[in-house]
């Protein structure tokens, strides 16, 4: 296995014949060896003065030198071609390491990416635990059950019916800040999905409202005459009852949340041994099609604030 990576580092810093810088080296080197070599080896140049006009000849008399007795000989030409030599190789071997910085910086780089996406997922994971555990943990209220109670027979001006709100929390932890609002019309038309559902009551004031974890609590109660109940009983009239609950959770950086209702109060008589002119009346409770819902899937914005959520002017 060592033997594998030394062959390995080796091929990786032999030279690519391809490679146009080592051609170059090479090229240069060779020519430099050719020049000392052709200056020094073989015929010597002489000059004399011939009958002709004095020009240069060569003298071939003496024999030729072989490669070992000529670097004997001339020493300094052989260290002036390994000093060549030299150099080209220190020439590449510095290419060499500048290809290899360049490649570790782009490695460096790439790993530094790595580390931003990798950093970038740890913090989404981060969010996604964060926002699950809220979203199972937080207080979620909605309205669980209504009740009818009607008053005993027979009616006086002062007679009131009752309807009650259980507000219930599915959560693991409490409300803050919990405000509530019920109203109740009884007009002779049905209402339609234009309707605005406002807040109708003596008191404008919403009521404050706590529900503990897995806790339940009343809203109202709402007090309707008698009259109401039995004209809707007889089907002469159509009795309606909604309202909201707004409030905040115990996690930071949450928004305010909200909850709606609206349902049909529709009397049923029920059959019971009561005496001659008294009438037992219970009531079923329809959800109407609009004003049901919770956070994005109320109709209307939220109507108050808190210390934790304050309530921004539109």
């Amino acid at each position: 296995m060592q033997n594998c990576s030394i062959r390995k580092y080796f091929k990786d810093w032999l030279p690519s014949p391809r490679d146009s810088l080592f051609r170059a080296i090479v090229l240069g080197t060779l020519l430099n060896w050719a020049f000392i070599f052709g200056a020094s080896i073989g015929t010597e140049r002489v000059e004399q003065e011939s009958d002709t006009g004095g020009q240069t000849e060569w003298d071939n008399s003496k024999p030729k030198q072989s490669l070992k007795e000529w670097m004997f000989e001339h020493p300094s030409d052989v260290s002036t071609i390994m000093i060549a030599f030299f150099n080209g190789l220190l020439v590449y071997v510095t290419y060499r390491l500048v290809i290899s910085t360049n490649n570790l910086w782009e490695a460096g780089e790439r790993q530094i990416t790595v580390a931003k996406i990798s950093a970038e997922a740890a913090n989404l994971a981060a969010n996604v635990a964060k926002s699950a555990l809220i979203d199972t943990e937080r207080a979620f209220i909605f309205c669980a059950k209504q009740t009818l109670s009607m008053p005993d027979e027979p009616y006086t001006p002062d007679s009131r019916c009752i309807i009650q709100i259980e507000w219930s929390n599915k959560g693991k932890t409490w409300t803050k800040h919990g405000l509530q609002y019920v109203s109740w019309r009884g007009p002779e038309a049905p209402i339609d999905l234009t309707y605005d559902f406002p807040n109708l009551g003596d008191n404008p004031t919403p009521g404050r409202i706590f529900i503990g974890p897995g806790g339940t609590a009343f809203g109202g109660p709402i007090l309707i005459p008698p009259f109401n109940i039995i004209e809707a009983l007889e089907r002469r009239r159509h009795l309606y009852v909604w309202g909201w609950i707004e409030y905040d959770d115990i996690f930071s950086n949450t928004p305010r949340h909200r909850t709606e209702f609206c349902f049909e109060v529709i009397p049923i008589l029920r059959p019971s041994e009561l005496p001659d002119g008294q009438r037992s009346v219970v009531a079923t409770f329809q959800y109407f099609q609009s004003h049901n819902g919770a956070h994005d899937d109320c109709i209307k914005p939220i109507e108050t604030g808190s210390p934790k959520n304050p309530l921004r002017h539109r």
